[in-house]
Formats: C-alpha cells, structure tokens, sequence
C-alpha cells in the first residue's frame, strides 16, 4: 500500500512545509519502491511513497492553477461516476478530481469504494482529507 503526506504551514512560518514534509514522507519510505515524490507550493508539501496498483494515472492529479490531489483511490462504480459527471472514464484519481471540481467536498457523498487522499485547493486554501467510511486505506 502507498504511502502519502501533508502538510500545511496555515500559520506561522511557511518555510517548514517542506521539511517537515520530506521528513514525515522518509518515514515512509518502505511504502513506495516505485519511488518518492514531493509537490511544493508556497506553505505547503504533499508527498507519496508510491507502489503501483496499477492505476494508469499514478499517484498525482495535478492542474495548472488547479487542485492538487494524491493518495489512493479504487472507486467501486467509475463508470457511473464518469456518466454522473458526463465524462469518458478515466482514472479513479482523476474522476474523484473532477467530482470535486463540480460537488466540492460533497463528491464524498457520490463516491464509494477504498480511498485515502489529500486535496490541496489552493484558490479556497483549503486541504481537504478524506478516507473511505471502512478505513480500508489508512
């Protein structure tokens, strides 16, 4: 099972997002053989130690001045999903992504599935974290 990190310097100083985050992402290393990474901006690091499920899409749903989200997501129904949001079917990362873009945080109550993940919204400033209702995914 991957592995992922936050966090957010909201107050203080932001210069220790990113340490503090490498730090907290090394500790879980043994998670991700298929590597490490960091995503940065001003306050703020989200990271992953990745093993590979085999989603096509990865670890990362990134946007340019978009929300950024990681973590690790199996959805039970995309197909329907995809139709509620009148897409062709794509990642389960990348359809929970869009579900947040059209419901906001009440795409939880559309989705069903295993999941764990962190969404940086950086236009609302806000980080939005979530698990499955069985913490199937820690």
């Amino acid at each position: 099972m991957s592995g992922f990190v936050a966090y957010a310097a909201l107050a203080g100083d932001p210069s220790v997002a990113v340490p503090r985050a490498r730090t907290m992402l090394q500790a879980l290393r043994h998670r991700g053989p298929q590597g490490m990474t960091l995503h940065e901006a001003p306050g703020l690091a989200l990271g992953h130690a990745w093993l590979d499920l085999g989603d096509t899409a990865g670890p990362w749903q990134l946007r340019p001045d978009g929300p950024v989200l990681t973590g690790e997501i199996r959805l039970d129904a995309p197909d329907d999903l995809a139709r509620q949001l009148d897409l062709p079917l794509a990642g389960d990362a990348a359809l929970l992504l869009a579900a947040y873009d059209r419901w906001g945080i009440d795409a939880l109550r559309r989705i069903d599935g295993d999941f764990a993940f962190a969404l940086w919204d950086g236009a609302k400033q806000r980080m939005f974290c979530a698990r499955d209702r069985f913490g199937v995914k820690p």
